[in-house]
């Protein structure tokens, strides 16, 4: 209202209209998105947008910039909403304030088109689309232009970081779609081209090869190996991730799968409460038609991760899958009951089982 009341009397300069969208960009996740109500911050923000466009002449000063285009980009992309809103989802009107930027560009009513944040605002406005499959694949199209309209300034020094941040969100984006790894790991060699790729980076193309979302005609786990070989530094939740990859191989390849994540497990040097549960269960998916071999295997990795202190109810609740009631009896002896009525409290078990696994 303070702007509306002196832009009547003089004229303001795009850097303050560039504080009042980010202002409602700050403003757009505390409400959830009503594409109908002119008060939702993204939409007060188009409303203003609306207004400055159409009264844009020719000759003149512009009151607005790339800047002020990013940040009400970026209201959409924080805006919240809990249902599927078509084209009036946030993410759709985000993209429409980029075409909108580009084609005032191309009039000559604004000095420069859209920059890296208005791409990368509107990457972030996609992939947090309720359609995450239909949200990949547009965001994928805006890193391509992103890619394309900057090109290998991509990596200079003042951009890098934000540039890995919006890599990493088509990434993460891509490791809860429906489609196959290949696409993000396409994606992941330009990251390392332009020498931008992170831990994040490899860990959601990790999470790709380990979603089962993805029909994957190939071994995983291997897939999943050559992955992490390429990273410079490893972590544990890299591992982790790969792990998880093992474990949704199809079982014709469940031999080498197993083989992999043995080798895997056998690298980390502190394997973790996540690592101990994560391995179990690659037991009990790939050795499902070995059930002999499978609950030998699940108690020896029970036993060792009681004697580091790793265990967590997740544990517990994995032992019902991984043995039989019998072996289970044997293994646990008093505190069996917990275990099979799901009730595992950790404080009633011996402290040496848990003790590194505290909140």
């Amino acid at each position: 209202s303070t702007i509306e009341e002196y832009s009547k009397e003089s004229h303001l300069d795009s850097s303050l209209y560039s504080i009042v969208f980010n202002a409602l960009a700050q403003a757009a996740p505390l409400l959830e998105f009503d594409p109908k109500d002119p008060a939702a911050p993204a939409n007060k923000g188009v409303t203003l947008l609306r207004r400055l466009v159409s009264g844009l002449k020719e000759e003149g000063p512009c009151p607005l910039d790339a800047m002020s285009y990013a940040s009400i980009i970026n209201a959409f992309a924080k805006s919240k909403t809990s249902e599927n809103l078509g084209e009036l989802a946030p993410a759709n009107l985000a993209s429409a304030c980029l075409r909108q930027c580009h084609e005032l560009h191309k009039i000559g009513y604004l000095s420069e088109g859209p920059n890296d944040y208005c791409y990368g605002n509107a990457i972030a406005a996609w992939t947090r689309h309720l359609d995450t499959d239909l949200g990949c694949e547009k965001a994928e199209a805006l890193l391509n232009q992103l890619e394309s309209h900057i090109g290998p300034k991509l990596n200079a020094k003042n951009r890098r970081e934000r540039t890995t941040i919006w890599y990493n969100m088509v990434l993460n984006t891509f490791s809860k779609s429906s489609f196959p790894p290949q696409r993000a790991e396409t994606i992941l060699r330009r990251m390392e081209s332009l020498s931008i790729a992170d831990h994040r980076s490899y860990q959601a193309v990790l999470a790709n090869w380990g979603n089962p979302r993805c029909q994957i005609m190939e071994d995983r786990s291997v897939r999943a190996l050559q992955c992490l070989r390429r990273m410079d530094k490893t972590s544990i939740a890299c591992y982790n991730t790969a792990l998880a990859a093992c474990q949704a191989t199809d079982l014709k390849y469940a031999s080498a799968a197993l083989d992999v994540a043995e080798q895997l497990f056998s690298e980390i040097p502190r394997p973790n409460a996540a690592t101990y549960s994560r391995m179990i269960s690659v037991y009990i998916s790939l050795l499902s038609d070995n059930p002999t071999r499978r609950e030998a295997k699940v108690e020896e990795l029970f036993q060792q991760c009681c004697n580091n202190g790793h265990v967590s109810i997740l544990t517990f609740n994995l032992l019902l899958d991984g043995l039989s009631d019998n072996r289970l009896k044997m293994l646990l002896g008093e505190h069996y009951d917990m275990v099979i009525d799901r009730k595992v409290d950790l404080q009633k078990l011996p402290e040496r089982w848990w003790k590194r696994n505290r909140k």
